[in-house]
């Protein structure tokens, strides 16, 4: 079977996934269990409302870690209080995500593998978002 007219295609003109809304990095996969052997086509896929940037990037020293390269705990010091704290691969896959509510504080990294990450603290109040990078050996 092969779509001839606009009657042909079942139509969503709508999905949401409100439950998403404000997480990066969110993955979708479209899926046909099918067995009548019929073909599957996916047509005007459009994603709106999706924030392109953050309010600012900042380049001062709002957060610090050490050691850097670190072997088995990553500590942090944060000129905030309240802040979200997300750690991503290299790859792009978020491996740590935690909103705090103290200066100081570390996180055991000795079972993860030896390379580049990075790490990114958003003030809760200001939504200043900074981003480091930091290795482990």
């Amino acid at each position: 079977f092969v779509p001839q007219s606009v009657e042909d295609w079942s139509l969503y003109s709508s999905v949401q996934f409100p439950q998403y809304a404000g997480m990066n990095n969110v993955k979708i996969a479209f899926a046909l269990v099918n067995n009548f052997g019929n073909n599957f086509y996916l047509d005007d896929v459009e994603f709106r409302d999706m924030p392109l940037s953050v309010k600012e990037i900042s380049a001062d020293a709002t957060f610090a870690v050490y050691p850097n390269p670190v072997g088995e705990r990553l500590f942090i010091r944060s000129a905030s209080e309240n802040y979200r704290l997300r750690i991503i691969s290299i790859l792009g896959d978020v491996l740590y995500d935690e909103v705090r509510h103290n200066k100081l504080g570390s996180i055991s990294v000795k079972n993860w593998h030896k390379g580049v990450y990075f790490i990114s603290l958003t003030d809760e109040s200001s939504q200043v978002m900074t981003t480091k990078k930091f290795v482990v050996e």
